[in-house]
């Protein structure tokens, strides 16, 4: 697994699942093989298919599966202290 910041990149042999496990709570799995920090999200867009699509702060867009909208949603209500 690579993990990805502003400046390195770094290897991680753990898979990402052993890797969630232990990762703080502002990481949010938005698909498969995806965790994003959820400081770095600039917006969202909905799709028509469920889907969203989220702009990060370096521009970079990835899409959220449909699967992991909902607990997004739950995780950054979380990070944010609202109820």
């Amino acid at each position: 697994m690579f993990i990805y910041t502003s400046t390195k990149v770094y290897y991680n042999r753990s898979s990402l699942s052993q890797f969630k496990k232990q990762a703080p709570n502002y990481l949010a799995q938005i698909s498969k093989s995806v965790l994003i920090n959820l400081y770095t999200i600039k917006g969202f867009q909905t799709k028509l298919n469920g889907n969203l699509l989220v702009t990060l702060n370096t521009g970079e867009k990835q899409i959220v599966s449909r699967k992991f909208v909902a607990p997004l949603r739950r995780q950054l209500k979380l990070v944010s202290g609202a109820s």
